[in-house]
Order: structure tokens, then sequence, then C-alpha cells
């Protein structure tokens, strides 16, 4: 009888998550940026249920909690996408050249090779393109902080304007999105929608998958075949590339030296312990360092864009 029962219980779990993805899926949105041939879109997966409760992992007690809704890209932002906006906004970004990949390149592999400061930039071009505030602010090249009187001034948060549509994610936004369940108000220990390890794959959107464990030459798959997808519909929030965040490695710090680390999650494609593509482990690199297994991916306000639906069944 409890076996049955238990056989039951995961059955109907299942069902349930199945259902809130299908309703996190559906609740997203392409942009689109540029003009001509340099024009590219940006699918944003809608991050509802505000006010959900934070984690009470021992590890990093107090994360993902949010009180807003917002969106976070559904992929990694693609080396196509950064050379268009290069193209057109003249933004001096210069990515890895991915040589050591077997066939090199590829326009839909996520970009790599971007400092913190260059992918600011480039989330600066996607607002000043589409007419809205810049999210980050330099004097000239460098990169400074928000000052009490500046338009747009958050003394919560000194990165970020509070008048720019797109951004690097918090950390609170990227962990909320890569793992928080809406339905069971809780979180898993992948971004793949489950505690259990992934499978391991080069390429592909099977469910609880994951690209890690991979030979260097294997590269990182194209960002729309990185494996299963979070409860939210993410993709590649386990493995792939570690992602930049736009909070600081050392939390509270708010230092605008230009090579005050940033925090950095998810793991890559050669990644060969699992707890690195886990929420149990976050990095640090400095703005001002560059690597070929580092990556990003936008996030946005929430406007009148989005469906209404709220992003799971339960809030």
């Amino acid at each position: 009888m409890l076996g049955m029962m238990k056989r039951q219980s995961d059955s109907i779990r299942k069902f349930a998550n199945k259902f809130a993805l299908m309703f996190s899926s559906a609740a997203s949105t392409n942009t689109t940026f540029g003009t001509g041939e340099n024009q590219f879109e940006i699918e944003f997966s809608r991050i509802g249920n505000p006010g959900n409760t934070a984690d009470v992992s021992p590890l990093f007690p107090g994360l993902g909690s949010v009180n807003y809704v917002f969106g976070i890209g559904t992929y990694q932002v693609s080396r196509d996408m950064v050379a268009k906006a290069d193209n057109l906004g003249g933004l001096g970004l210069t990515m890895s050249d991915m040589s050591f990949v077997n066939g090199g390149s590829r326009p839909e592999m996520p970009a790599s090779g971007l400092n913190w400061c260059e992918a600011a930039r480039f989330v600066n071009w996607l607002n000043t393109s589409t007419g809205n505030a810049v999210a980050y602010k330099f004097n000239g090249s460098t990169f400074a902080l928000w000052e009490a009187g500046d338009a747009g001034f958050d003394p919560d948060n000194r990165f970020r304007n509070t008048q720019s549509r797109f951004f690097l994610p918090s950390e609170n936004e990227w962990y909320k999105a890569a793992y928080y369940d809406p339905v069971t108000d809780s979180y898993s220990r992948f971004a793949i929608g489950s505690d259990v390890v992934p499978s391991q794959v080069t390429c592909g959107t099977t469910p609880y998958s994951a690209v890690y464990g991979l030979a260097l030459s294997q590269g990182p798959a194209d960002i729309m075949l990185a494996g299963g997808r979070s409860h939210y519909g993410t993709m590649g929030q386990s493995g792939n590339l570690f992602e930049l965040l736009e909070a600081e490695y050392e939390r509270g710090n708010y230092n605008c030296h230009p090579d005050t680390a940033k925090a950095i999650r998810g793991g890559d494609w050669t990644t060969v312990d699992f707890d690195y593509i886990s929420k149990n482990i976050r990095s640090g690199l400095a703005s001002s360092s560059s690597q070929n297994w580092v990556g990003f991916r936008v996030a946005t306000r929430i406007s009148s864009h989005f469906r209404k639906h709220n992003s799971s069944p339960i809030r």
C-alpha cells in the first residue's frame, strides 16, 4: 500500500512539474534588436510568483526570493547577437575565437570571452538602441557606481539604474529562474527541474539533461540545444557555460574597482564535478578578466508585451 501511494505521489509530482513547465514556456516573449542584416531577437521567460520563499539551503541560505515579476533570457546570449550589436554600436567587444573547438565557432554558440564590463556595455546597447536608459554607468571606459542624485539611482543596488529595461541578472534573479519550483514552493538542486544528477549530453533538448563533463575540444552546445529546462523554462543554467551575474562575488561590497570579482554560476561543458552545475557552488571572476568558458544571459523589466497570466498555476 505504501509503495502504491509513493508511486501515485511521484506521478502527481511529475504531472505538476510538466503542468508548470507548460505555463512557464507559454509565458515568454521575443524582443527584437538591431536593423537589417544585423537584426536579432532575444527570448525572455517570465519569472512570476513575486515574494516567493527564499531557499533554506545551508550553503547559500536566503537566496532566490524576488518580490517582483521579471523576465530572463530563455537562452544564453549567442555569438551572433554580440557580433550584430557590435556591428551596429561599435562597442569594441571581443569574443574568444574558440579555435580549439572541433569545427571552430558557430553563430549560435553562446558568446564567451567577454569580461563583465563588456557584457555590461552589450546590455547598455540593448537599452539605448530601444530608447531606454542605460543600466550601467561608465565614465569613459571605466565602470562606476550610480550615485545619489543620478536619475534612476537605487541605494539598494548601485550597479543597476532603475530606469533601464535590460540588465544582467542579479544573483537572486538568476537563482530563482534556475532552481525555484513554483508548484512545490521549493528549490531543485539543478536547473533542469530536478534534484537528480542530469544525464550528460553534447547537445539537444532532452528533459533532465545538461551539457557537462565533455572534452575541451567538444565546445559548448548552441544556445537552443543546451539540455533540459528549469521549472520556468530556461535552458543552459546548468552546464554549457558559466554565466556572469550582476552581483559582486563578495556580497554587498559594491566596490567599483575594475578588477573587483563578480559572481559566476552554472558550470560549463568541461565541468566534471556535477556540484559545479548545481546550486551548491558559486565562483568569482575579476571584472576585467575574460574566459572562453564564461558567458552570460540578459534579464528585463516586465512590461505590457508579456502575457498577463502568472507563470505558474499556484499564485
